[in-house]
């Protein structure tokens, strides 16, 4: 009977084993796959550059690698995937070529075609080859349709991309490719007007400075070497011979500029009226490791047909960012930079980690500083290296930091520590619960945010002429929020960090002036300050021949700046009395 009943307990147990590996196999079988690529594709060293808005891929002359649809606009058939196009089965900016498709002597014929509403520019076929190691792309730069036929290239330009990240920590690597042509004076997608920019090109920072001879002068189908540059944010212009910027090769953002292109200036332009005389331009963090081509081609851009806010497109030659290298997550990096607002002072100098910023003038900032996370003590310095104040500051990766050395009210000179945003990022507020959609993010922001280092005015304001609040009103104002205590009744050494940044954006045709008041917490903006001279927005252009050339100046130009009224009363040099200054923190 005992040996019955152990039986009937193993027999018992074993079941149960086995009910329990069944259900976990079910389990498994409950699991899905959400990712939009999920096979595994080995892709060549060969890619395609699409830069005239080809959608459909065809090799070999008979297998379609894009589906082929047009939207019928109920926006489902045009999603349908592929395998080798799994987001929406189109081919679009770049495309990396699949081993798959390389025949036995890793070569492969493409055709590119153009399926739906584009403007007719027809099709073009090439044939792709591996020869060795190296990467190559393939930049399919133009539409024989707008363009006169007598451009030194071919239409697809086979040119060497550098798969090797910069040498230097904390560096990226960006060349200059100019595809530029003649665009054709008449016809579809171009206006009689259009301005002539083919010519040679230089690559420069915001200021119209050229950050390489190496990238500078370009010719008409050549290309530069690759230029390692420090990683950080920056506006890089194309500029002709004669100092004349480029649009960029997509449409001004109209949730921030509500804008098009004018053909006659490639500026920007506001319902159907004449150019502006600024350019749209991306402000772009380029990060430690990437690489990164900057390509100028005729490109299709929108202008004003009528006063009623129609759009049509006109070719021009502009230039786009290409990424040859997506960078790593930088999680080591940060920026300090020093400001000298410390009234009566020469030159000063700020000691961090052993490392000493030198020689930074009255009212101006130094350049940026590389540092690696952590905490450090800052030292403020004089001209004999006597310490004038100290303070601690933690550096997170990606942080920029500003340490402005001034003086509080009671005439002691301290160190204030601003962290700025440089993202392009604005919070908006609302009832979202985790926030993920209260964002927007900004390509061409204008965002300053405001300090008082003046000892002697307890609180500051910043305002118009009127006593009306800075920034950008209307629409933008809600979509942009700031908090009033950024840029009223300010406190000598104050630092705003709940939403500091104002935006400055508003109509690209709007001429603003900021004035300081003399405030008090329950009277604001309180009594203006006449001895004070006011700035306009013409004051934040860094290089104002960038903009003559073309005949004006443009109300503003766009960035990311800090804007302070520095000094004491009680200096006895005219150059220390109180000011307002402006600091720019992208190159």
């Amino acid at each position: 009977m005992g040996v019955i009943r152990n039986f009937i307990y193993i027999l018992s147990f074993a079941l149960i084993l086995i009910t329990l590996q069944a259900c976990k196999k079910d389990k498994i079988g409950f699991q899905e796959d959400n990712r939009i690529q999920q096979e595994v594709i080995n892709t060549s060293k060969l890619r395609v550059i699409n830069l005239i808005d080809m959608n459909q891929v065809i090799v070999n002359n008979r297998d379609s690698l894009t589906n082929f649809i047009q939207d019928d606009g109920s926006g489902q058939n045009y999603l349908k995937r592929t395998r080798y196009f799994s987001l929406n089965g189109r081919l679009g900016k770049t495309w990396n070529i699949p081993q798959a498709i390389l025949n036995s002597t890793k070569a492969t014929d493409i055709r590119l075609e153009a399926n739906g509403p584009q403007l007719s520019i027809g099709k073009v076929s090439f044939q792709v080859k591996e020869t060795d190691t190296r990467a190559k792309d393939y930049y399919v730069w133009t539409s024989e349709k707008f363009v006169e036929p007598d451009y030194p290239q071919s239409r697809v330009l086979e040119i060497p991309r550098d798969e090797t990240g910069p040498q230097r920590a904390g560096y990226f690597k960006i060349r200059i490719i100019n595809l530029a042509a003649k665009i054709k004076s008449s016809g579809q997608g171009t206006t009689p007007d259009t301005e002539d920019l083919l010519d040679q090109y230089t690559l420069s920072y915001a200021n119209g400075d050229a950050i390489h001879q190496r990238t500078s002068q370009i010719a008409q189908g050549k290309w530069s070497e690759y230029v390692e540059i420090p990683y950080g944010t920056y506006q890089f212009r194309v500029l002709t011979s004669d100092q004349r910027q480029l649009p960029y090769g997509q449409n001004p953002p109209v949730a921030e500029t509500t804008a098009a292109v004018d053909p006659a200036t490639s500026s920007i332009t506001e319902r159907f009226q004449k150019g502006q005389y600024i350019s749209f331009a991306p402000i772009k963090n380029y990060m430690p490791g990437g690489v990164y081509t900057i390509v100028i081609s005729p490109r299709s851009l929108n202008h004003y047909m009528d006063e009623g806010g129609s759009f049509i497109p006109n070719f021009q030659n502009a230039f786009e960012i290409i990424e040859d290298i997506a960078p790593p997550a930088n999680i080591t990096l940060a920026h300090l930079q020093a400001v000298n607002a410390l009234p009566g002072s020469s030159d000063i100098s700020l000691r961090i980690a052993g490392q000493i910023i030198n020689q930074i003038a009255y009212g101006k900032a130094s350049p940026y500083q590389m540092f690696t996370k952590g905490s450090y003590k800052l030292e403020a310095l004089d001209a004999n290296q006597k310490v004038l104040a100290t303070t601690d500051v933690l550096l997170d990766a990606n942080d920029n930091v500003s340490a402005w050395v001034n003086q509080n009210a009671q005439g002691q000179t301290q160190i204030s520590v601003a962290h700025n945003n440089l993202t392009g990022y604005w919070y908006v507020p609302g009832g979202q619960d985790n926030a993920v959609y209260n964002q927007i993010t900004q390509l061409f922001p204008f965002n300053a945010r405001f300090f008082n280092f003046c000892p002697e005015e307890p609180y500051l304001t910043f305002a118009q002429r009127t006593g009306e609040k800075i920034g950008a009103g209307g629409g933008a104002e809600q979509q942009y929020y700031t908090e009033p205590a950024a840029f009223q009744n300010l406190q000598p050494g104050q630092v705003i960090n709940r939403y500091p940044y104002v935006n400055m954006g508003g109509a690209i045709t709007a001429p603003f002036n900021i004035y300081a008041f003399q405030s008090k917490p329950n009277s604001v903006p309180g009594n203006w300050l006449p001895d004070l001279k006011n700035i306009s927005g013409q004051d934040f252009i860094a290089n104002k021949d960038l903009y003559t050339v073309r005949g004006n100046l443009p109300t503003h130009e766009r960035g990311y700046y800090s804007v302070a009224l520095i000094g004491s009363y009680k200096a006895t040099s005219p150059a220390h009395k109180p000011k307002i200054i402006i600091i720019k923190h992208n190159q």
